[in-house]
């Protein structure tokens, strides 16, 4: 189950600038959207216990990015703010109950999948696609946290674990791609002088993975 990326960085913008009824409105959605948007949830409450809880000192590895420090803090509206993928799950869990008669169906329907975590064996070169990407974006996460913020490697180390481990490196290719702040990271890293041709080649290789996959070809 892909996260819900298109959310997220919109939620930590608006949470690291205070703006907590837009950041609410989308944590909502989130867990309203997908149930594992509720991973959402961790790194906002490390942010929110970092700046105004008994964390203080934590504050500048986890709310780096806020550009309103000078503004009073409010510990409980901030988790309340951090937890609403949560309300967004309830919601969707409510609905379940409501059309079919089962709050839990959705987690019935993904253990369908018979994911099963299958170890470190690689049969096929497919195995080596979802093997890779894992691989270098839990490289990278160190150097995110020490750059950019600690809840964002937080989010990439939350989104891949819990796949790894019930249903090994199926679809980690796919995890990966949707999170953001690798994309930051890397818009920060590479020289302006070769983003471009960085560019260029990403999208040639998902226009080739791309009609490979529609056209029912491996890509490996």
């Amino acid at each position: 189950m892909p996260p819900p990326s298109s959310n997220w960085p919109t939620t930590f913008y608006h949470f690291g600038r205070n703006q907590f009824v837009s950041a609410a409105l989308w944590g909502t959605i989130i867990g309203l959207s997908r149930p594992n948007g509720i991973i959402l949830a961790a790194p906002l409450v490390a942010i929110a216990l970092a700046r105004s809880g008994p964390f203080p000192t934590l504050a500048p590895w986890f709310d780096r990015l806020n550009t309103q420090a000078d503004l009073p803090r409010h510990l409980w509206r901030d988790l309340a703010v951090a937890l609403t993928p949560f309300l967004g799950l309830l919601l969707y869990c409510a609905y379940s109950y409501w059309a079919w008669g089962d709050a839990s169906l959705w987690v019935r329907l993904q253990g369908a999948w018979g994911r099963t975590y299958e170890g470190l064996a690689t049969r096929e070169g497919e195995q080596m696609l979802n093997i890779l990407p894992f691989v270098l974006a839990v490289a990278v996460s160190i150097p995110i946290a020490w750059r950019l913020v600690l809840a964002y490697s937080m989010l990439i180390l939350l989104t891949l674990l819990p796949p790894l481990l019930a249903g090994g490196w199926l679809s980690m290719a796919r995890l990966t791609v949707t999170l953001f702040p690798i994309y930051i990271f890397l818009a920060l890293t590479i020289p302006e002088k070769h983003r471009t041709g960085v560019l260029v080649l990403f999208a040639l290789l998902q226009g080739l993975g791309a009609s490979l996959f529609f056209t029912w070809r491996p890509f490996y």
